[in-house]
């Protein structure tokens, strides 16, 4: 998640959250784009507006889950606060059975 923070005064700072960070927003606009002008070059070569529309839903999908994917596995792989969180429980986790094993 990305987020703005502006000073308003000495003491006080508003912080501003939106999903994603720009980068992110810019893959999903490739995304869409190249999703679309699959759908463009499908329909003009078959003249059918359904399989344009499978072929541009289909590119635009699995552009998006790789971009999900690759911010999921960083989440995971403790590059984030959250990453870290779901990295500790899972050692907390895994303590407790081992204990429980014993």
């Amino acid at each position: 998640m990305g987020h703005i923070a502006r000073q308003v005064s000495a003491n006080t700072t508003r912080y501003y959250w939106y999903p994603g960070d720009k980068r992110e927003w810019a893959r999903a606009a490739v995304a869409v784009a190249l999703g679309a002008a699959v759908a463009g070059i499908v329909a003009t070569m078959s003249h059918g507006l359904l399989a344009a529309a499978v072929a541009g839903a289909s590119t635009t999908a699995v552009l998006a889950g790789f971009n999900v994917g690759r911010r999921d596995s960083r989440a995971l792989n403790g590059d984030t606060v959250l990453g870290r969180m779901i990295v500790e429980n899972q050692i907390m986790i895994a303590a407790n059975l081992a204990i429980r094993i014993e």
